[in-house]
């Protein structure tokens, strides 16, 4: 069994390690699991504890990301980290998918609602979400509303 330092924790190679002591490392709806738990040592739940986001980012890399096209298109890979199923009950949105890709216009023109007001207390009003700049326009992961700003 080989031994990582606190100082030089690396996700991936503390991740390989698990595996090579056949230990099932998954993701199950965005929640971290590995087991058989019994076969873990008190110093595995310690690090597993202590450095869980950092092995929930690297899973969610192995099972793919989604990807926007040249298009404007946004390419949902099943295999993805469920968060980014927005078909599902427990999937976050497709509007908090493309801020979180730093979507185009064209991304926003394709599956979002052009808006005159977003900019305005009347979006406030109706919306709790925060207004985000892009490259000449403004949206709001929220409610998928979005304005194009004058060049």
């Amino acid at each position: 069994m080989s031994v990582i330092s606190i100082a030089e924790f690396s996700a991936s190679r503390y991740l390989a390690d698990l595996r090579a002591r056949s230990l099932r490392v998954r993701l199950d709806k965005g929640t971290l699991r590995v087991g058989p738990q019994e076969e873990l040592t008190t110093a595995d739940i310690v690090k597993i504890k202590k450095h869980k986001a950092e092995l929930i980012d690297l899973l969610e890399l192995e099972q793919g990301l989604p990807e926007l096209r040249a298009d404007g298109s946004l390419q949902i890979p099943f295999t993805c980290a469920t968060r980014y199923h927005h078909w599902r009950e427990d999937g976050q949105s497709l509007w908090t998918t493309l801020a979180e890709l730093s979507a185009p216009l064209a991304s926003w023109q394709r599956y979002g609602y052009e808006a005159a007001d977003l900019l305005t207390d009347d979006h406030a009003a109706r919306c709790k979400g925060a207004v985000n700049e892009g490259e000449n326009f403004v949206y709001c992961p929220d409610c998928g509303r979005y304005q194009r700003r004058d060049a």
